[in-house]
């Protein structure tokens, strides 16, 4: 007996997933040298492309002040902080940017948010601006830190970008000042202090005030990415540009980061700040700061803002830091310098810079070729760590560099 058959109903056309249409991105040019590196076997490779400090014999290092800090510290429990951060590490921090006397003038309105890192700093700072301004723009110099340009292209940021270096390799005043005469007020990105990643070049502290001058006329709001606070000339000396631009009125915005100056990198500890002028402009902005953070954070990550907490508030161990933190200035400007006496012309030009970075004047192919033939791992757009090359690794490197130049 035949199975009488069922009618086939109407067949269904497979949906494919949305996911499909996705493409791979590039992949991240630091940590993408940084896991090669890993991976590569060569005993005497150098890796100079990721920012962190090594000793002078090329060894991970954490400053002895942090090492002693994470010891003695004491977590009643592992509670959440408030979502603006720890009080204590906020007030320290603002402290530490602005000076004992500014802040007591700023702190009545200063704005204090407890972030992920500089990173989310910056992050958390676009995201405020593209909620006040629907079609912002970011006005900034090149070359500037990769991280800047994926940042603010995903916050829908257009960009307006000048030539940070002139030809002599010194700060570019002309085509700053010309990219700001613009009568649509704008969102400024500047690099803090002395520092410049991945230049190591920034302004003069006369050309601050030119600078801060014309933000002040065309009604641009400022950020200052404050990730290097100490390294460049001094913890003072590195703060003095922001200290012009409030002083002229300027609305500025601080992305603070303790990653290098305390070597917390995985610990991701750091603040956005912003000088506010009104209670209720205060209120507005912390409210705004603080929806963001949660919907992308939730809350700051506690351990590395009770340690710098910490070492910020006791003066033995505050005065500890600030010694290790000029040994730590000295030592990456005395590699630099040795680099420039072994490798001689013409990389006279790296005396002006300041910080862990600078620019070697070396093409993609002959950066490719000293990772490829020794091992020498130094960003595409030939930036050197001087903090990550161990000082009796310097010889080898200039050699390197003379060979391919």
């Amino acid at each position: 007996m035949r199975r009488r058959q069922t009618p086939a109903g109407p067949r269904l056309k497979k949906s494919s997933s949305p996911l499909s249409r996705l493409r791979p991105l590039p992949e991240d040019e630091i940590f993408g040298l940084q896991r090669t590196f890993g991976a590569d076997p060569r005993p005497g490779k150098l890796n100079g492309a990721i920012g962190v400090y090594t000793d002078e014999t090329g060894k991970p290092f954490v400053l002895p002040v942090v090492r002693q800090a994470f010891e003695h510290l004491q977590a009643a429990n592992f509670n959440y902080l408030p979502i603006g951060g720890d009080p204590r590490f906020l007030e320290l921090t603002a402290k530490l940017v602005f000076g004992e006397q500014r802040y007591g003038t700023l702190a009545p309105t200063l704005v204090a948010q407890g972030v992920t890192g500089g990173t989310n700093a910056l992050s958390l700072f676009g995201g405020l601006a593209r909620t006040a301004d629907r079609r912002p723009t970011l006005i900034i110099g090149e070359p500037t830190w990769e991280n800047h340009k994926k940042i603010f292209d995903h916050l829908g940021f257009a960009w307006k970008t000048f030539l940070h270096l002139t030809p002599a390799y010194t700060f570019n005043l002309a085509a700053a000042l010309a990219a700001l005469k613009t009568r649509r007020p704008s969102w400024v990105l500047l690099h803090g202090g002395a520092t410049h990643n991945p230049t190591g070049v920034n302004p003069a502290k006369q050309e601050w005030q030119f600078l801060a001058r014309a933000m002040a006329e065309y009604g641009h709001t400022a950020c200052v990415d404050h990730a290097y606070t100490g390294l460049g000339d001094g913890l003072i000396e590195d703060s003095a540009p922001i200290h012009q631009l409030i002083s002229l009125g300027v609305p500025t915005f601080v992305a603070v980061s303790f990653s290098k100056n305390m070597t917390l990198y995985q610990h991701r500890a750091g603040a956005l700040l912003y000088a506010a002028t009104t209670a209720k402009e205060k209120t507005a902005v912390t409210s705004h700061l603080e929806h963001l953070f949660r919907a992308t954070n939730s809350n700051p990550p506690a351990a590395g803002e009770l340690v710098v907490g910490k070492i910020l508030s006791e003066p033995q161990l505050r005065q500890q830091w600030e010694g290790e933190l000029a040994a730590m200035r000295a030592s990456i400007n005395e590699r630099r310098t040795q680099f420039i006496k072994l490798v001689g012309e013409p990389y006279g030009y790296l005396e002006r810079c300041r910080g862990l970075f600078s620019l070697l004047q070396l093409n993609a192919k002959r950066i490719r070729t000293l990772r490829e033939q020794q091992g020498i791992y130094l960003l595409s757009s030939g930036r050197v760590n001087w903090g990550g090359i161990a000082t009796l690794d310097l010889p080898r490197l200039a050699a390197a560099v003379r060979t391919v130049a």
